[in-house]
This record gives C-alpha cells, structure tokens and sequence, in this order.
C-alpha cells in the first residue's frame, strides 16, 4: 500500500499509538524505501501492544473474579438478613 502524502502515513502512524519518537524512525525509513525497516519497527510495535493487551486482559480477568466473589458475597449476606 502507498502511501499519497507522508502526512497520512503519519496520521495513521499516530492513530495506532506509534510515540513520536518512533513515528519519525518510522517515516525515515519509509522515506528511504526501507520498507523492510518499516515493517520490522511496526511488527515491534504490534509485540508491545499485544504485550500490553495481554496484560490488561490479566487484570479484566481479576476484576471480574472480584466483582464476582463480592456480588457472591452480598447475595449470600442478603439471603441471611
């Protein structure tokens, strides 16, 4: 896919979370027809975001064993009352 203005390839660069710092490595490198460069840097930014991902995916898990365990807790506390 390319890209008609670098000013859209950064827009996008942006949308998807890429920090400035490695948006401007990323568009040198495009700039330069590195393409394989671009693709190693956006396959390294996927590995921090599926990382991230999983992580808050951990904490869902846990926020919803809480949730569960006090709706348990207050169900039980209001059936003895």
């Amino acid at each position: 896919m390319a890209f008609t203005e670098e000013n859209n390839f950064s827009e996008c660069l942006s949308d998807i979370g890429i920090c400035e710092k490695e948006s401007a490595e990323i568009l040198d490198a495009y700039s330069k027809n590195s393409l394989s460069e671009v693709l190693e840097l956006l396959k390294k930014h996927k590995k921090a975001v599926l990382c991230e991902y999983h992580k808050l995916d951990k904490q869902i898990d846990c926020l919803d064993y809480l949730i569960y365990r006090f709706e348990k807790e207050i169900g039980t506390n209001s059936e003895r009352r």
